[in-house]
């Protein structure tokens, strides 16, 4: 039986990942105030953080001969008790943001079709989201 071939975590699977995270129903808002200069800090923000991002994260990714992720990163660099912090603060923060977009996600189905939205509509789309 042959081996199947190891996965690489590329620079474009980075880049690609913190523009789906960036990218949320929330920052609708704040960029369409913006105007016409957010094409000016896209690209900026895309030349300043989200490559040099993706350059740390494929290099980390492909370096290490373990599974990878954040504490295999840190344990190896300070140790299992800075790789479990880490670890800890990534994913703590991970239940919060899911949350509180399945609490947003009801109100902007309102402002985009002009209605209320009613207590129990609210709730199944907020448990479909948070559920998935």
């Amino acid at each position: 039986m042959s081996e199947a071939p190891k996965k690489k975590f590329r620079l474009i699977d980075a880049i690609m990942t913190v523009i789906c995270v960036v990218f949320v129903a929330e920052a609708a808002a704040p960029v369409a105030a913006i105007g016409n200069s957010q094409y000016f800090w896209w690209v900026f923000l895309l030349i300043t953080f989200l490559l040099p991002y993706g350059l740390i994260s494929s290099e980390l990714g492909t370096t290490y001969e373990g599974d990878g992720g954040m504490y295999d990163w840190v344990s190896k660099a300070f140790g299992n008790k800075w790789g479990g912090r880490v670890s800890w603060y990534y994913w703590i923060n991970f239940p919060l943001w899911m949350a509180s977009l399945a609490l947003m996600f009801p109100n902007i189905i309102s402002l985009l079709t002009g209605t209320e939205m009613g207590l129990v509509p609210s709730l199944l789309i907020e448990l479909a989201l948070y559920g998935s």
